[in-house]
């Protein structure tokens, strides 16, 4: 994210878009089209562990980066059970889901 802001700017928009995946599938920060906003990123590795923290992650975002491994089958099997807890928790008709292949 670029560091130079207008003095006039008292804030940055705040995104609520939430990348999850698998563990070691390369989740990572991201410009919005070239404007300096502030993204909100949830990365638990995949651990099972963090389900909680996940779940109320999933019903503030306002739209989800499913990652996955080229690499790894594995970690695009994952990518389902993602979309099945987002679906779960947001209840809403219309969700921006987005599946990205990344090679690590």
């Amino acid at each position: 994210m670029a560091s130079g802001k207008n003095k006039n700017q008292t804030s940055l928009a705040l995104h609520k878009v939430i990348m999850v995946g698998s563990g070691g599938v390369g989740k990572k920060k991201v410009v919005l089209d070239g404007e300096d906003v502030q993204i909100d990123i949830l990365d638990t590795a995949g651990q099972e562990d963090y389900a909680a923290i996940r779940d109320n992650y999933f019903r503030s975002g306002e739209g989800f980066l499913l990652l996955f491994s080229i690499t790894e089958h594995e970690s695009f099997s994952a990518t389902a059970d993602f979309r099945e807890q987002i679906l779960r928790v947001k209840e809403e008709d219309s969700i921006p889901l987005l599946l990205v292949g990344n090679k690590f």
